[in-house]
């Protein structure tokens, strides 16, 4: 857990401004179009991603297909290993702390013969509707901070090619930026200096 009192109001501000954008329809449903959060303190750092299903899989309502329940099990396990997904600087020594999903129950397999859902609950799950975004939240200890001079999100447009487009907020101690990635431009400059 972060003790730092920094790194506690640059995660209150990340919610802020997810919370205004929610609020005032910036951040709409929009397939294709994700979001990722990146929050650097010290040797910590969060980086949040978020979408719709179709981004992932394709689709978003319950798997119905042996292919579909594939699909979804697939971008679980992508999502499982954010090494292959984020690519960040070796010389940085950033370790994988923690790895938090959230997708929506009824993207799994849909409710099997029993009326349970035909999926373990070892992450968490919105149990709304089929519209509901998937979440990726990834924390890292990096031993060598100073080296944090970029992230690239090649690797993510790859293996979830319906994204195309992600809208990038990052904060740390030199303060906030925002752009946007594309498969063409798939790079995020941080600032660490």
């Amino acid at each position: 857990m972060f003790t730092k009192p920094y790194f506690l109001v640059c995660s209150a501000l990340l919610c802020i401004v997810l919370f205004v954008d929610l609020a005032y329809g910036q951040a709409a449903h929009v397939h294709g179009v994700g979001e990722i959060n990146v929050a650097i303190e010290g040797s910590q750092m969060e980086i949040e991603i978020e979408g719709p299903g179709a981004n992932f899989v394709g689709f978003e309502h319950a798997a119905r297909t042996v292919e579909e329940r594939s699909a979804v099990r697939a971008a679980e396990q992508r999502l499982r290993q954010p090494m292959t997904l984020l690519v960040l600087p070796q010389a940085a020594r950033c370790a994988l702390q923690e790895v938090d999903l959230s997708i929506p129950a009824g993207a799994m397999t849909g409710p099997n013969r029993s009326g349970k859902h035909g999926h373990d609950d070892d992450h968490k799950h919105n149990h709304d509707n089929g519209h509901d975004d998937w979440r990726a939240r990834y924390v890292f200890a990096c031993t060598a901070p100073a080296a944090l001079s970029s992230i690239r999100t090649a690797p993510w447009f790859t293996a979830f090619p319906n994204t195309r487009e992600l809208r990038a907020q990052v904060i740390s101690g030199f303060g906030q930026s925002g752009l946007t990635l594309t498969p063409a431009q798939s790079r995020i400059v941080l600032r660490t200096r």
